[in-house]
């Protein structure tokens, strides 16, 4: 199968074996299931042409932008993935400041939906079970985790699945530094209301001192289905959020926001005064 332009392919924890059912509980077997994904869908052969995932982990680069798409499911557990993250952005990002630094994660960085950091979800003991047997663990969801090794990295866009939604917010970490998490995970199975949750944002605050901005409301309270297309330029990234039922939403981020100081703090900013310009048919907004 000739798939096109470029197609770049990512593990699940699915991929993994996590929350399926069957096969070996060995260490050599899980990782094999999770290589099999790699094998099975790219063979350098004319049936892959166009098909992106040489492992589990990896990095390319474009015009505008560096890419370092990890393992996310295995990450906390895999010293080398993390020497290997490590190694490569402070290359990338030294020689290529000026690019676009995406991580590309099936797991967000930092979720606001049912996994979030303080009151979702507490999956981290089902990530122990299965990397280590055995072992115990305190009712933490895997996110918190996650988020612990990876918040310190100056990203500036975070692309990644897992939340059955669609969403897109920017987050703050101690008026230093910001980013932008987009979430295209409402492909099919049963969505997620993401609205539900948003009294975790001021706990955020509190314990985390993170600012949550949620970039149109209803990204993820919807009850319908879709994906995210994203255009790449020098100095802005276009987001195009498309439902089953045709309706569409645009978000535009620009680099300069996500390198400036700090203009999120208090909940009545607008995203025209954070400098993200979001699109639909109810409303328009325009950049100053």
């Amino acid at each position: 199968m000739n798939y096109g332009p470029d197609t770049f392919a990512l593990l699940g924890n699915h991929d993994w074996g996590i929350w399926s059912h069957g096969g070996d509980e060995g260490s050599r077997y899980k990782l094999n299931l999770a290589l099999n994904q790699i094998r099975a869908c790219y063979d350098r052969s004319e049936r892959s042409s166009g098909w992106n995932m040489p492992y589990r982990y990896y990095h390319f680069t474009t015009e505008y932008a560096e890419f370092y798409c990890i393992d996310s499911t295995s990450y906390y557990y895999d010293a080398q993935q993390q020497a290997w993250l490590a190694q490569v952005f402070q290359k990338q990002q030294l020689a290529h400041p000026e690019k676009w630094q995406i991580l590309v994660s099936h797991h967000p960085l930092l979720a606001i939906g049912k996994r979030n950091l303080v009151n979702g979800k507490k999956d981290w003991s089902l990530y122990e079970q299965f990397f280590h047997p055995g072992k115990k663990t305190g009712k933490i969801s895997y996110n918190e985790v996650l988020y612990s090794q990876l918040k310190d990295y100056p990203f500036d866009i975070i692309i990644s699945a897992h939340d059955h939604a669609l969403a897109g917010y920017v987050f703050e970490l101690n008026d230093q530094r910001r980013a932008f998490q987009l979430v295209s995970g409402a492909g099919g199975a049963k969505l997620e209301k993401m609205h539900k949750y948003t009294s975790c944002y001021g706990q955020l605050q509190r314990e985390h001192d993170l600012q949550i901005k949620v970039v149109g409301e209803d990204h993820g309270s919807g009850d319908q289905h879709g994906y995210v297309s994203m255009n790449i330029a020098a100095d802005n990234v276009d987001l195009i959020y498309r439902w089953v039922n045709g309706r569409e939403a645009n978000t535009s981020i620009y680099k300069h926001f996500c390198r400036s100081p700090s203009r999120l703090r208090g909940s009545s900013m607008s995203e025209e005064e954070i400098g993200l310009e979001y699109r639909d048919r109810n409303h328009s907004l325009s950049l100053p």
